[in-house]
């Protein structure tokens, strides 16, 4: 960071003094073996990890802290609102498991009668969404079958002020049960303007999204799909499904 050596260790001190940083889950010590002159010396050195450097970076005043502070503030950023911490080919190549595992699961509780009215109601939300998994699956590899049922009337559009009111009054819901939203909510860019717009496509005249079924279904897969919010994608897409 280009300071001195007793102005890092302020700030490493200052760091656990404060409560930020504990020794014991930051620092190892390890037993070195040099020679100096004509001696075998043998010292203890204490290494610190990660969290120590970003730590002083945050807390020293020199060029290179702040060089240090922009990278590491939109690193952060653009690993939070982008979403690259989920590996989605990983999820998607774990979904075929995760159906097998919770349809054994329930055969083998309900068979056996281990399962109470609680755990059955509990159950019963497990296997809807695996269902809306394979449903969404299906979909994305463009092999999801067509009900046979009459679709209903269309249903009138969705403007991008309504949605957005929608999505804060399930955040404002949220806050009221005592969760922390964070990111909840907070729109990365237009894409959700965009979604709401591609329902509304018409080809020749017509809608091609024209009853509560198709333009519900496709609303759902491209929010999940696009993720147009920082965090929420799936409970507020699903706002849209009957």
């Amino acid at each position: 960071f280009n300071t001195t050596l007793a102005n890092v260790n302020l700030h490493v001190l200052n760091s656990y003094s404060e409560g930020e940083l504990t020794e014991g889950a930051t620092i190892k010590e390890s037993l070195i073996v040099r020679s100096e002159g004509h001696r075998t010396v043998r010292r203890r050195v204490r290494h610190f990890n990660l969290d120590v450097i970003i730590s002083v970076g945050y807390r020293v005043k020199s060029q290179r802290g702040t060089q240090f502070r922009i990278w590491a503030t939109n690193t952060l950023r653009d690993h939070l609102i982008r979403g690259y911490t989920l590996n989605e080919k990983r999820l998607r190549g774990r979904g075929v498991e995760f159906e097998q595992a919770v349809a054994l699961l329930s055969s083998t509780l309900q068979n056996q009668h281990l399962i109470t009215d609680q755990g059955q109601a509990v159950l019963d939300v497990i296997q809807r969404y695996a269902r809306s998994w394979r449903i969404l699956r299906d979909y994305d590899e463009d092999t999801l079958s067509h009900a046979p049922d009459k679709a209903s009337e269309p249903i009138a559009s969705l403007g991008l002020a309504e949605a957005r009111e929608t999505i804060w009054a399930l955040r404002d819901d949220m806050v009221a049960r005592g969760e922390t939203p964070g990111l909840f909510g907070q729109e990365r860019d237009d894409t959700l303007g965009s979604i709401l717009l591609n329902i509304e496509q018409t080809w020749d005249g017509r809608p091609l999204y024209p009853t509560i079924e198709s333009r519900a279904a496709h609303l759902l897969y491209f929010v999940i799909k696009d993720h147009p919010l920082a965090d929420g994608n799936k409970r507020s897409g699903s706002l849209a499904v009957p």
